[in-house]
């Protein structure tokens, strides 16, 4: 079975808590032949779970 890529996160705090975000494939032209899984949103994705980002660290929303 094949899966969609995606991002895990750990917290740097606890080092428990885990948070998934998937990323989304773009293509970068019309005839849908060059394309890339952008991993640009998932620090502001993180943000909306409710999770921290301090000086690179991903803190988790039971660690706040």
């Amino acid at each position: 079975m094949l899966y969609d890529a995606k991002v895990e996160a750990q917290c740097d705090e606890c080092e428990d808590e885990f948070a998934e975000v998937e990323l989304e494939y773009v293509f970068r032209d019309y005839g849908g032949l060059n394309g890339f899984y952008d991993d640009s949103k998932v620090e502001s994705e993180l943000k909306e779970m409710g999770w921290k980002i301090i000086d690179e660290n991903h803190i988790c929303p039971n660690c706040q």
